[in-house]
């Protein structure tokens, strides 16, 4: 069944829902300005799964959007199937908008290990994907594993496009106060960018401060630690995601004892899983950032100084 999304129809395009993220597959079709594809999901009892895609699709360009949180197995697997269907449809072009990539961060080529983001890639290309348009990657590893002839090319959409506009409102009247912070040496170019596009935006000098990751014999993070540049300034962190928020704890604290005045995240991507909302509760952040890139669930909705931003308009101008 296809329902009408926008006011205006975008000639050969068509939006197909998976089952993740369906409120993020409404905004991209209101975007476009055309229809919607709900396919229907089947679960056979062997644990092994069907798609169905009802109604013509002969030459349209077909943009799949899903999301991929929870299950995330089933999540791709869905993406795949749901490719080769709409081929088989007609289609002519097969785009699938994923803002947060699965597997993301098994992007290491340790002996032993599967490096799976380049196992992703190659699955999505072997589905029928032609395109992947994708917000902010966890590294150049991901974005060098889309790199190959048979897999789907990769179209990234930087997260200082859509949050800068939305801190500089927010903390423009303590632009000289402000202080960039990037967790470690990773998140070091997006934090950056996004005080580069500050510095744009109001004028003048913002901090960039990159803090350090104190190891035991184990490897494991101890502590983190940042000098006294953020003293008296309202900090801003940015990095890629939060997860079980274990990490961004030590780095609040860190800046807490540091002098920082406020403390505010910006991450891309609100993954929030384990103890990550009892975490998040705790730690009084003057603003949290995330995107729409996966769902927002209603208990996280209540924290305090929560900002969802939009990622549809970024994400349709990248196709």
């Amino acid at each position: 069944m296809i329902k009408k999304a926008g006011a205006k129809m975008v000639a050969k395009t068509v939006v197909i829902a998976g089952s993740v993220h369906g409120a993020l597959a409404e905004a991209v079709a209101a975007e476009l300005g055309c229809g919607v594809v709900w396919p229907e999901v089947l679960k056979f009892p062997s644990g092994e799964m069907g798609v169905v895609v009802e109604g013509e699709l002969r030459d349209v360009r077909a943009v799949m959007v899903q999301g991929f949180v929870g299950d995330v197995q089933a999540a791709l697997m869905e993406v795949c199937l749901l490719a080769d269907a709409v081929r088989r449809c007609g289609a002519n072009e097969v785009i699938l908008v994923a803002p947060y990539l699965p597997y993301g961060r098994a992007d290491k080529p340790w002996a032993g290990y599967a490096l799976a983001a380049e196992v992703v890639a190659k699955m999505l290309g072997a589905a029928g994907v032609d395109r992947v348009v994708t917000l902010e990657p966890h590294s150049a590893r991901v974005v060098a594993a889309y790199a190959g002839a048979d897999t789907p090319e990769l179209v990234v959409v930087p997260q200082v496009e859509i949050f800068t506009p939305v801190v500089a409102a927010a903390l423009g009247d303590m632009a000289r106060e402000v202080c960039v912070v990037a967790p470690d040496a990773g998140a070091a170019e997006r934090a950056g960018a996004l005080r580069d596009g500050l510095v744009a935006a109001w004028g003048g000098d913002v901090r960039l401060v990159v803090m350090d990751k104190v190891r035991g014999v184990d490897g494991a993070v101890q502590k983190m630690r940042v000098g006294d540049e953020v003293a008296g300034r309202q900090v801003v962190v940015v990095d890629d995601m939060v997860d079980t928020a274990g990490t961004l704890v030590a780095v609040v604290d860190a800046l807490r004892s540091a002098g920082a005045a406020e403390v505010s995240v910006v991450a891309a991507h609100g993954i929030l899983s384990g103890e990550a909302l009892r975490r998040l509760m705790g730690m009084g952040l003057a603003h949290l950032w995330l995107s729409d890139s996966l769902p927002i669930a209603e208990e996280v909705r209540v924290l305090r100084g929560l900002g969802v931003v939009p990622t549809a308009a970024a994400l349709v101008a990248a196709l």
